[in-house]
This record gives C-alpha cells, structure tokens and sequence, in this order.
C-alpha cells in the first residue's frame, strides 16, 4: 500500500482519539454539582468558573444562583436562565426559585408577572403545581384569594398525591377564610390533620386555635401542644427518659421548602454562621430546611430573641430544647 495512503489512514483512526481525549480534559457540570452537594461550595464555584470560560448554559447559569449569597444577584441570574430557548428542566427550576425569591421579598406582583410571561407553565398543558402553589400563595397576599383558590384547587384535582398536596389543602383554607368563608376554610385545615404524618398539620393546628371560637380552638391548641411539644414535630429524648439535666434552647425557623429560600431568609434575618446555621430534616419523604437560631440558657431568652426576629421576617418561629 503507498506510504502517504497509509500515513493518511492513521492520523484518521488518531482524530476521534484526539477528539475524545479533548472532551474527556473539557471542564463539565457534573463535578461542579457534585461538589455542591457536598457542600464544597468554594470547590462548586471553581469547577463552574473553569466550565463558564468556553460557555454558559442554562444549567451553569441556575448552578450560579445556587451559589450567589446575595439574593438579587442571585434573581438576576436566574432570570438569565430563562433566556434559554429549550425552555427544559432549568428553565423549570428557574422558574420555581425566582417565585419563591419574590414571595420572601414580599415581591407578589413578580409571581403573578412571572405568570403572564410564561403563561404556558400555569396551564393544562404544562401544569406545573410548584409553580402554582407560589402563584396561589401570590394572589391571596395581594388580597385575590378568589384567584389563588382556583390554583390550590387544580393542585388537588390534578396532583392529589403530590408532595406539595398538603400544602395546597393549607392554602386553600386560608384562601377560603380570606373570602369570608372561615366555616369551610376551618373544614380544609381538619381535612388535613385526619391525613396526618406531614409537616403541615402543624400549620394546620395554629390556625384552627386562631380561626374558631376560643373553647372550640382551645382543642385544636391541646392536640397541637400534645403532639409537637417543642414545636414542628420535635420531641425531647431526655424528658421522655425523666432526666432533668440543664436545659438549653434554640430558635428554630421554618420550614422552608428549599435551600434557597432558607438561605433568602437567613440573609434577611442579617445571621451569621456563629449564631445560626440552615439544617434539614426529611419530613412525610420530603426534605425541608429550618434556621437554627442561638444557644440560649432559658426559653425566656430565647422568646425574647424570638420577638425581636419576627420583626425582621415573618416566618414560622419555634422554641425548642436542644437535644444531646
């Protein structure tokens, strides 16, 4: 065979070696992801900065609000996501966190406007009921529970399985009390505590001893104190055991339904890891997240902390003894 056909051939069977070794060597998310769910966020964000060089994605572009602190910095990167044509699963998440970066801003006009950008996403066709949970929440803020309660009832038509179900059951009896209908708002809040098991019900339970007669709430109040003695379903293995060694107390804030939200709400609160940190919890096969607040020596300090942070945000605030 002639010597230049030959040479030909082998620097053709070399290309796809060539080919494959630059990719193996180019920069990609996976590892950027992996070290953020390891919570390496310095390492996340440097495997990001060597993938953002040669390009930008709608993936690279949510992982970067991810790890933005500063919640407008983060809002403006997400909405660089929304950029994306393919409108895909980024697009989506995208979607999800810039509503609940609204709502923590007490934006809720940015929902609705959301809505009416990206219509398609509130719709039959892509349905998304995450989405129309933030929207539900949205409209009653601005006093439309009339709107909101048309969302949190195609959540429970559409999805009634759905992680998010319980929560929409919530908001629809909040949007029915916020219409003048307590009677059958009241009903949807013990509709959920006969489900039981979920995070919610404990929501539910406050609201009841606030919606109903005091003799009436106080039940409500007694079932809630019973089953959530520390508050939000925690439970104190030293009393159960009858040690009565020194007590000591946090604040506990949530539940937030992501990370970023948490986060959106620890920036609010002005905190600082030496005095709080964000934690989790799997509750009902969902992950939540709660701020955990202080090391106090007395639950009167803590409540007294306590009052002066729900001036800061409102949130969901709870006293609880730290367990060993």
């Amino acid at each position: 065979m002639n010597k230049i056909v030959v040479k030909g051939l082998l620097l053709l069977a070399a290309a796809p070696l060539v080919f494959f070794s630059s990719l193996a060597s180019k920069p990609n998310l996976k590892d950027a992801w992996e070290e953020y769910y390891r919570s390496n966020l310095q390492k996340a964000a440097e495997e990001l900065t060597l993938f953002q060089r040669d390009t930008n994605t709608a993936e690279s572009w949510f992982l970067a609000a991810k790890l933005e602190t500063d919640g407008e910095k983060s809002a403006e990167l997400l909405q660089k996501v929304l950029e994306d044509p393919a409108k895909g699963e980024f697009f989506r998440k995208a979607l999800a966190e810039l509503s609940l970066y609204c709502l923590s801003s007490k934006n809720y006009a940015g929902v609705i406007q959301l809505k009416e950008r990206f219509p398609a996403f509130f719709e039959k066709k892509s349905f998304n009921p995450e989405l129309a949970y933030y929207l539900a929440k949205a409209y009653r803020q601005i006093g439309r529970s009339e709107s909101g309660l048309k969302y949190s009832e195609q959540i429970l038509a559409s999805f009634p399985s759905h992680p998010i179900s319980g929560w929409a059951i919530l908001e629809k009896g909040l949007d029915l009390i916020s219409s003048k209908r307590s009677t059958e708002g009241a009903d949807q809040f013990r509709k959920l505590i006969s489900k039981g098991g979920s995070e919610e019900v404990t929501f539910a339970l406050v609201l009841l001893t606030k919606n109903l007669s005091v003799s009436k709430g106080k039940v409500y109040s007694r079932i809630y104190e019973d089953k959530f003695p520390l508050g939000l379903g925690r439970k104190s293995s030293r009393a159960e055991a009858g040690e009565s060694p020194d007590k000591r107390y946090q604040i506990e804030i949530g539940p937030f339904g992501s990370k970023g939200e948490a986060q959106r709400a620890f920036l609010k609160l002005k905190a600082n890891s030496k005095e709080s940190e964000i934690t989790s919890r799997l509750l009902n096969k969902r992950t939540y997240y709660f701020i955990r607040w202080g090391d106090f020596s007395s639950s009167e300090e803590a409540a007294r902390i306590k009052t002066a942070l729900q001036k800061k945000l409102k949130a969901s605030y709870s006293v609880i003894e730290i367990e060993e």
